[in-house]
């Protein structure tokens, strides 16, 4: 039976890392794979970025709720300020900054 290409990274990390912590680079933002390159964080390669330390399921979970819970403000405050922001009345005349 033929393997995944994924279990077959995870084999080659394990290996040279002892872990399977690794993600596709494409998968990353740009913000996140500067913050990799300038912390030392892990070996970049092509399209695999392997981690040099494990991450336990913790860690990921605490991150993906920061980031929800981000999205989640953000989007709150936008449809916030939408239904708070003053109509648009076409009939406004223009004014002028001359004094």
């Amino acid at each position: 039976m033929s393997r995944d290409i994924t279990e077959q990274i995870d084999d080659i990390c394990n290996s040279e890392y002892g872990h399977t912590n690794w993600a596709f680079a494409d998968t990353l933002s740009e913000k996140e794979l500067k913050e990799i390159k300038d912390k030392k964080l892990g070996d970049k390669m092509p399209s695999i970025v392997f981690f040099y330390e494990e991450v336990s399921d913790e860690e990921i979970d605490d991150k993906l709720k920061r980031e929800y819970i981000k999205k989640f403000n953000d989007y709150c405050i936008n449809e916030t300020l939408k239904s708070t922001a003053p109509p648009y009345d076409d009939d406004l005349e223009e004014v002028s900054d001359e004094l």
